[in-house]
C-alpha cells in the first residue's frame, strides 16, 4: 500500500510539509486564516487558528464556528484538518462565510490510497478521501463547480483542492 516513495517521504517530513505548503502558496494573499493549523501555520501572516493552544496558534476556536465576520478574508487554508471534522459541509459552509466573494479556500488532505488509516494528531480523522472519491463529495453537497483547482500535493500522500467563493457560495451549503 505505501509506496517507496511514500516511505521516503515519512523520513523527511519536512519536504511532505515544503511541498505542501508550494502548492497553495498562489492562493495565499492578503488576511487570511489558517484553520486546524496545528504547531506550523502556512505563513507567519496567516492567523492560525486551531482547537489546542500550540504555540504559534492566534486563536483557539473550532473551526467549524469560527470568530470572524462575514466576508473578511481573503483566504481560508485548511492543510490536513477537515478530515478532523464530524460534519465537514458544516465547516465548509463556515469557511465560505468568511471570505470575501472570489477568494480561495485552499484544501490539502491525505489521500487514503496512501496513507490508510494513518493518524499522528490529537483528534480522530473522521473521514478518508482519495482526490476521486473527495470530489463526488463536493459534487453530492453542491460545490462541484466551486472547484477551481484539484490534483495531487504531495506524490503518494495528499491533494490539493481550491474551491473558490462565488455570489452563491454560502446558499448551496445551507440545505
Amino acid at each position: 500500500m505505501f509506496g517507496l516513495w511514500a516511505y521516503a517521504l515519512r523520513l523527511f517530513p519536512w519536504e511532505m510539509r515544503r511541498r505542501e505548503l508550494t502548492c497553495t502558496q498562489p492562493y495565499r494573499r492578503g488576511t487570511g486564516a489558517d484553520v486546524g493549523c496545528g504547531e506550523h501555520k502556512v505563513s507567519p501572516q496567516a492567523i492560525g487558528v486551531d482547537l489546542f493552544a500550540y504555540a504559534g496558534v492566534d486563536l483557539v476556536a473550532d473551526v467549524a464556528a469560527l470568530p470572524f465576520q462575514n466576508e473578511s478574508l481573503d483566504y481560508v487554508c485548511s492543510i490536513h484538518s477537515l478530515e478532523h471534522c464530524r460534519q465537514p459541509q458544516r465547516a465548509l459552509g463556515e469557511w465560505f462565510r468568511v471570505l470575501r466573494c472570489g477568494a480561495p479556500i485552499c484544501l490539502v488532505l491525505p489521500d487514503v490510497r496512501y496513507t490508510g488509516l494513518t493518524n499522528t494528531d490529537r483528534t480522530a480523522h473522521w473521514h478518508h478521501w482519495a482526490l476521486d472519491t473527495f470530489l463526488l463529495w463536493l459534487r453530492d453537497i453542491g460545490l462541484e463547480d466551486s472547484v477551481e483547482v484539484a490534483r495531487e500535493a504531495c506524490p503518494r500522500w495528499s491533494f490539493l483542492v481550491v474551491l473558490r467563493k462565488s455570489p452563491v457560495g454560502d446558499e448551496r451549503l445551507q440545505r
